[in-house]
């Protein structure tokens, strides 16, 4: 038994198990490149063997540091060193599982407590609004790979099940076929004519009859209308999209201001003059949020990305990752104070 713990435990073990995950990242990569973000998160990083492989990381490095006898005195370096790598890692699953990036839009004078996620939802209510689901995790789908999902939900009249149909990237025929003039204006108003939002299919399950329900996403837009559908008795809205945040504090706009390098119409600086309202607290303050400054507040972090076109509203994106961030910081200081103990330390190669 003890052998086999020093060989699973064995710095070869960890080297190779470290050796395959740096190969794999460098698989990701190309995917993406290659593909789509959607579709390398679906093969890779959302995918239960990749968790399974950060887990396996994180036994390893625990196994080694016990295997090597590094809680002792003597080599504290080397394990804060080794430590740094479990830190990272589970910085990374906290940001993977907790964290999120979002979008919030908000006019001159106009005070807004709502964000829209950048990963895309699958969102359903009836219009008597006895139901509204949202999708637990975003719901991509694969260039590459087959998708799948299925609903099921209970109604006073019956029961409804939604199942996945396809899944159309840049479905121009059906966008030009199946959607209103309105909307194709206003996509292509905004939007090469070349591109075309994506389709998903749905098949929709209720008394004993089917209806295909067909939701487009524009990923140029963060704010997807919900598309009302009729069966028999029952009025369902869909979308597929963003999803909806509430804050627990506002953000309002007091003035937007745009400046541009003299004699062109290009822009050289954004600065959005914000006052964030926190009723929890009482709290309220005038904040800046330009290029190269952000507003940090209650573990959100809101950066100045875009303005409207008539320069009377902005555009922020945010991030959540309070506790990910900061155990991820953790590890690299640990990383960074573990090598200079080690390069100082009486067994150096360094001072020897």
């Amino acid at each position: 038994m003890s052998d086999l713990w020093h060989k699973l435990f064995s710095s070869k073990i960890s080297m190779l198990v470290l050796f395959v995950f740096i190969l794999i990242i460098g698989a990701a990569t190309f995917i993406e490149e290659k593909y789509d973000t959607p579709t390398v998160k679906l093969l890779v990083y959302h995918a239960k063997w990749f968790e399974f492989l950060m887990l396996l990381l994180v036994a390893l490095f625990i196994g080694n540091n016990v295997h090597k006898e590094l809680f002792c005195k003597e080599k504290i370096p080397h394990l804060i060193f080794h430590f740094s790598f479990f830190a990272l890692i589970i910085g990374g699953g906290i940001t993977r599982y907790f964290g999120f990036e979002a979008n919030m839009h908000i006019v001159e004078n106009e005070s807004v407590n709502k964000i829209y996620t950048l990963e895309p939802f699958f969102q359903l209510k009836l219009s008597d609004n006895s139901i509204e689901y949202t999708s637990e995790h975003p719901l991509y789908f694969s260039q590459i790979t087959k998708s799948n999902f299925h609903l099921s939900f209970d109604v006073p009249k019956g029961n409804i099940m939604i199942k996945y149909k396809d899944y159309h990237f840049e479905a121009h025929d059906l966008f030009l076929q199946n959607a209103n003039k309105e909307v194709i204006k206003d996509y292509y108003e905004r939007n090469s004519k070349d591109d075309s939002p994506d389709a998903l299919i749905v098949e929709i399950l209720y008394k004993n009859k089917t209806y295909d329900a067909l939701l487009f996403y524009d990923k140029t837009k963060y704010i997807q209308p919900f598309k009302q559908f009729k069966f028999d008795d029952l009025t369902m809205e869909l979308t597929y999209g963003p999803k909806p945040i509430e804050l627990p504090f506002h953000l309002k706009l007091e003035k937007f201001t745009l400046s541009k390098y003299p004699g062109t119409n290009i822009p050289s600086a954004s600065e959005s003059y914000v006052t964030l309202i926190d009723s929890r607290n009482s709290y309220k303050k005038n904040h800046v949020i330009a290029k190269n400054q952000v507003l940090d507040y209650d573990g959100y972090r809101f950066f100045q990305t875009s303005y409207d076109e008539d320069e009377n509203g902005t555009i922020l994106s945010l991030n959540y990752d309070y506790y990910g961030t900061r155990v991820t910081y953790f590890g690299y200081f640990l990383m960074f104070l573990g090598s200079v103990l080690i390069m100082f330390s009486k067994k150096s190669p360094f001072l020897n």
